[in-house]
């Protein structure tokens, strides 16, 4: 699953943490993407029981702000 949307300055590990903990539990990090990518999309694998429930954006808070979130599953 790909996630886009995380501001540059704000992408942590704890904000990838957190952000994924929406949908279930997180899996793993594919850091090699974020680093090809220049930090716009973040790949990650997710837990979780039912694929279809994954919304396509998400309003997220990181440190009193908004950010529109987006999320592509790969299959």
């Amino acid at each position: 699953m790909s996630m886009t949307g995380i501001p540059v300055n704000k992408l942590t590990w704890k904000v990838i943490l957190q952000i994924a903990y929406i949908l279930g539990i997180l899996v793993n990090v594919d850091w090699h993407e974020i680093f090809r990518s220049f930090y716009e999309k973040v790949k990650v694998q997710v837990a979780m029981r039912d694929v279809s429930k994954i919304p396509s954006e998400r309003l997220v808070e990181i440190d009193k702000e908004l950010f529109l979130i987006s999320f592509l599953v790969d299959t």
